[in-house]
This record gives structure tokens, C-alpha cells and sequence, in this order.
């Protein structure tokens, strides 16, 4: 069983241990995903060298609740740009009312936001079992599995956020027809402190209060995204929003603001081109296959829970004239699951995209619009 202090927002560590992938590769594979144009070289080495958007230093005396230790983060008024309390209590918010990256949305059914009042909210997240029988990691049935069932508190005054589990998130979650919110797993607590600007966390699984070494860690996994997104948004140089389709006005899709002043069409596809295959082939055990000039698969080996080995191929393709790149994820008997649309156009340079589920359905989730934006100003540098 998963320890205690892994009970927390883990979502992609979760999915990764579910389906028997390693942490190392599971984590490679989401960065890959996450941001196909980011310098991903400058990622590792913070990995490596153990630096971080901003520090978290455990087992410290509480702030808030005197006598009691927990998590203490380091200024947030020495970050550059500068990030405000009230800015990442406002993103926090945010990842709770969406608690899903860029690969379980591949394999969720739905994310369900139950407003109970102005301040409090629960969110439910769950995984189709029929997906799951195909990674080999369902019960056989089709049935589906709830991975996040919270409720979230957030007190505006005081600057503080109370979530309480009712399935185990780090270890996946539940069975759908043994998921009950009669029982609490895990209370999480955060809180934003001034003198400097800062915050204190801590996790509570029954009476047992966590402020340690390891959920410290575990933490950075939460914080660093959301801050390096903060950072990221205040200092674009080119927006993106969330609107009509330049060809298709009565279809949605993820737009940036026109890039004609920072670069030019043919630098930013080879760039864009580039980067992609480069991620790809930084998937361990992965194996590129060329196809054409304009087109590859990337084949990547996975284990399911038999140890037996499957292969799961991404199909790139892209044309330079045209500015469009199509991701297709497929199933191991080479049926096309989920795809993932990039179009750049022409007068203005503008980068769009949206994706579209297994079942045709087209999506522009607003994870999606944060992943464009940090790709597009990456690259125009």
C-alpha cells in the first residue's frame, strides 16, 4: 500500500504506478507531453541538482498552529518575476477544480465540479474502465474508477485551502462501485503567510499530522508547475487564449496572440518539428520508426500487470506547407485512440490547437491553453 505521505496530488506519479510504469519513465513521458517545445535540458538539470521554483524545508514550527510542525516554503517575494499570495491561492484553486494532467486526460471519462457554496466545492475525476481493460490494468468489466473525489474549503480572508480525500489519489484512487465518500483518507492543509510572503502545508491521515522529508518531496511535484506556470504567464510576451477557430469560427480551439515580431514561420515549425521528435525520442524505451519525411512513429514498450510487454506507437505527422502537426495516439492493434491537432498559420504567425478524444469529441481543456502558452514563448525565446 502506498504510504502516507503519498496521499496527495500526485496525479501522473499515481497513474504511472497504476498502470506499471515506473516513476522515472512515467515522469519522462509527462514531461513529453506537457510541453513539446520547452528546453527540457534546463528541466533535468534542476531535477538533477535539486533546484526548485521555490524551496520547501519540512518539519518546521507551524505558523498557524503553534506547537504543531509542518512544510515552510521559502519567500515568495524573492521569486522573479515576483509571485503575490493571492495570485497562487488563485492558481491552487485552479489545479484543484481540474486535478488532471496532460496523460490521464487520455483516459478520463469525466471531471465533475459540484459547487456546494462560494468557498467550497467538491471534484470528482474518473477513469473509464474500458481504457483501463486495454492498458491491461481494469478489472476485466469495463468498470470505471474514480481516481479524485475531494472536498475543497478556501477560506479568501485568512488565505488558506482544506481538501479532504474520500479515495486513496496517490494509489489511483477507487473502483467506482466501491468508491464512498463516507469515509475520509487524507486531510490536506495550506496556508499563506506574510512577513515575508510564504506558505505552510501539512497532511493529516487520521491523527497522524505529515510535515516531513519525504512529503516535502512529494510536494515540489505540485508546487514547481504551478509556480514555473505563474512565471511563465506573467512574463509572456504573447498570450494565448481559449476562442474561435481561425478556419472554423464555430469550432473552439486553444489561439495565440500573432508571433510575426519574434520569429518567423519556417523557424518556428522546425523548431516545432524538432523539439517533438526530440521529446519522443527521450521516452525510454522508445523506439523511433521513420515512415517518410513527413511522418514517424514513435513505439514505446510498456509492461501490464502480467509483466507481459505491449507496445504503444504515437504516429507524427507534419507538414511544413500546410503548418499542421497531428499526434495520434494508438492502441496496440494499431487503432487510433486519442490525437492531439497543432496548426500554424500564416499573416498573422499565429500557433493553434485542440485535441480530440477516442470518441471524436474535440477538446480545449484549459490545461491545454497554459501547455501552448509556455510552448509558444520557449520558443520565440
Amino acid at each position: 500500500s502506498s504510504s502516507p505521505q503519498a496521499q496527495v496530488y500526485l496525479p501522473t506519479l499515481a497513474l504511472g504506478r497504476f498502470l506499471s510504469v515506473d516513476g522515472a519513465s512515467w515522469l519522462t513521458l509527462q514531461r513529453a507531453m506537457l510541453s513539446w517545445i520547452a528546453e527540457k535540458v534546463s528541466d533535468t538539470a534542476k531535477y538533477i541538482l535539486g533546484i526548485h521554483e521555490v524551496e520547501l524545508t519540512p518539519d518546521q514550527d507551524s505558523v498557524t498552529e503553534p506547537g504543531s510542525l509542518s512544510i515552510i516554503s521559502g519567500s515568495l517575494d524573492e521569486i522573479e518575476p515576483k509571485v503575490s499570495t493571492e495570485k497562487l491561492l488563485q492558481e491552487i484553486e485552479n489545479s484543484l477544480r481540474w486535478p488532471v494532467d496532460a496523460m490521464t486526460e487520455h483516459v478520463m471519462k469525466s471531471c465533475d465540479v459540484e459547487e456546494k457554496g462560494p468557498d467550497e466545492f467538491i471534484v470528482k475525476v474518473i477513469i473509464d474502465g474500458q481504457k483501463l481493460d486495454s492498458w491491461g490494468r481494469g478489472r476485466g468489466d469495463g468498470c470505471d474508477r474514480v481516481k479524485t473525489w475531494k472536498k475543497v474549503v478556501i477560506d479568501r480572508k485568512e488565505k488558506r485551502i482544506t481538501t479532504w480525500d474520500y479515495v486513496p489519489e496517490a494509489s489511483f484512487g477507487e473502483w467506482i462501485d466501491l468508491a464512498t465518500d463516507k469515509e475520509v483518507t487524507a486531510m490536506f492543509n495550506l496556508a499563506m503567510l506574510s512577513e515575508p510572503s510564504r506558505f505552510e502545508c501539512w497532511l493529516m491521515k487520521g491523527s497522524e499530522r505529515i510535515a516531513n522529508a519525504e512529503f516535502a518531496n512529494f510536494m515540489y511535484s505540485w508546487t514547481d508547475p504551478i509556480i514555473k506556470g505563474i512565471k511563465a504567464e506573467m512574463s509572456a510576451k504573447v498570450k494565448v487564449v481559449s476562442g474561435p477557430s481561425p478556419s472554423d469560427a464555430s469550432k473552439t480551439s486553444a489561439i495565440s496572440d500573432p508571433m510575426d515580431e519574434f520569429i518567423d514561420y519556417d523557424t518556428y515549425f522546425e523548431a516545432m518539428c524538432s523539439k517533438t521528435k526530440q521529446f519522443f525520442q527521450n521516452i525510454p524505451d522508445t523506439v523511433i520508426e521513420d515512415v517518410s519525411e513527413n511522418e514517424y512513429v514513435a513505439n514505446t514498450t510498456m509492461k501490464d500487470k502480467d509483466e507481459k510487454e505491449t507496445i504503444h506507437p504515437k504516429r507524427i505527422k507534419f507538414s511544413q506547407e500546410t503548418g499542421e502537426m497531428q499526434i495520434v495516439f494508438e492502441s496496440a492493434d494499431g487503432k487510433s485512440k486519442t490525437h492531439i491537432h497543432r496548426v500554424l498559420h500564416q499573416s498573422p504567425l499565429r500557433l493553434e490547437a485542440w485535441n480530440v478524444s477516442e470518441a471524436g469529441e474535440r477538446k480545449v481543456p484549459v490545461s491545454l491553453v497554459k501547455q501552448i502558452a509556455i510552448e509558444v514563448n520557449e520558443t520565440i525565446g
